[in-house]
């Protein structure tokens, strides 16, 4: 767009006073679509087509715009789409820039770290929010005790302010199921086990049916997309790309190895491509060699015959 530090230059032709609001609304319209278009499993290119659309609609009305308590939100959305129509680069630009001062949940930051894959401030994330007492249980119990004793009898307070408290716990108990279902995801990522990153996918579909019954939008959006991009990582990653089968591996390879990650590092260095994206195998191998990302196995040693 043609913001200039959050206003209009004066040679701007005259836009309408909601072209922020029709923008984001188009490009949520179009997210929803593309992630019913995933849903039912059909028409993959057109749903990466609408969420291409979406992002850059997203970023057209937020970046260099005004200030705004949900600027952030939103190019977190933009990022997610940008993702999931396979631009990841860009993604990545839009979502490094200032994402320590952004103003985003846990959910939302750490949802970011996920597409940016930074596990190290990810599993970090993770782990201090878990422990958290202010997160766990009894810190929950803590907070509704004190907000019922801070209670009047005045009118006021049996409105919206009354209920103010509940709400803050359970967004404290989603962004913790949210957490934990990311945990179980880089364990999968790590371990090479499709069983856990279902667990992590129905671990967060329950905490989307809660944010949709209580109409908690910025956690439901989190959890949608999450949802998402975790199947979207798996299936483009190598434990899916390079599955784990004795049968496929050479002889010669199948006596040095015992464990599947050392088998996967062993299968990228056949000279044969893979299915998905058409790169050639030693191109792989040589990506395997510099990314912890999704085979963590040591480097294979290989006496020549």
């Amino acid at each position: 767009m043609v913001w200039r530090e959050g206003e209009l230059p004066l040679e701007a032709p005259p836009f309408s006073a909601l072209l922020t609001y029709d923008l984001l609304s188009y490009a949520y319209s179009l997210m929803t679509q593309g992630l019913r278009l995933l849903d039912q499993g059909s028409q993959a290119a057109a749903a990466r087509e609408a969420f291409e659309h979406a992002a850059s609609a997203i970023e057209a009305a937020t970046a260099r715009g005004p200030a705004r308590n949900d600027r952030d939100f939103h190019r977190l959305m933009a990022g997610a789409c940008y993702h999931l129509a396979r631009y990841a680069a860009r993604a990545f630009s839009l979502l490094h820039e200032g994402l320590n001062e952004a103003n985003l949940s846990v959910p939302e930051r750490a949802l970011a770290l996920l597409m940016l894959r930074d596990l190290d401030a990810l599993g970090i994330l993770i782990r201090d929010y878990r422990a958290d007492i202010d997160a766990s249980e009894d810190g929950m119990i803590a907070h509704l005790a004190a907000a019922e004793a801070d209670k009047t009898d005045s009118i006021d307070d049996a409105g919206d302010e009354a209920v103010a408290p509940l709400l803050e716990v359970v967004d404290r108990a989603l962004a913790d199921n949210f957490v934990g279902a990311l945990g179980v995801a880089l364990l999968a990522f790590e371990r090479g086990e499709a069983e856990l990153i279902r667990t992590a996918v129905e671990q967060m579909k329950v905490g989307l049916g809660s944010a949709a019954e209580l109409n908690l939008v910025p956690s439901w959006w989190c959890h949608r997309l999450a949802i998402h991009l975790l199947d979207d990582l798996w299936s483009s990653g190598f434990q899916a790309r390079l599955p784990c089968n004795r049968s496929t591996v050479p002889p010669k390879i199948g006596r040095r190895t015992g464990n599947c990650s050392s088998l996967r590092c062993f299968a990228a260095a056949e000279p044969r491509s893979t299915s998905g994206p058409r790169r050639s195998t030693p191109r792989l191998a040589r990506s395997i060699s510099r990314t912890t990302w999704w085979c963590r196995c040591p480097p294979a040693r290989v006496r020549p015959e």
